[in-house]
């Protein structure tokens, strides 16, 4: 049996900053690029531990779709993986993530 997927709030945020950031530039860009982090998040619901452990906490799991991180976490109880966020891989890592406020920086 599958896994459900759901994305966060933040990570509808995230995901629709980075198509509209693009989308300025090449609307056709924006669509491809969307689509392709939306297909890679399709492969957690058959294997839903596919991704490497996610280094700033250790209790989510991150995937990558370069050049974009995608940070989640996985309830085996409930069969439910939760997309947490999108960000380029660029970005710097965050620490911790609280429900509804998205990532707090991590202290240098």
């Amino acid at each position: 049996m599958d896994y459900a997927v759901i994305l966060s709030p933040t990570s509808l945020a995230n995901l629709k900053e980075i198509t509209s950031g693009l989308a300025a530039d090449d609307p056709l860009v924006a669509g491809r690029i969307g689509n392709k982090l939306l297909d890679r998040i399709a492969i957690l619901q058959a294997f839903p531990m596919a991704g490497s452990v996610y280094v700033a906490e250790k209790k989510w799991r991150k995937l990558i779709s370069r050049p974009y991180v995608i940070v989640y976490r996985v309830n085996k109880k409930r069969r439910l993986v939760e997309i947490l966020t999108f960000r380029h891989s660029a970005r710097m890592p965050y620490s911790s993530y609280t429900s509804g406020k998205g990532y707090k920086k991590a202290a240098p």
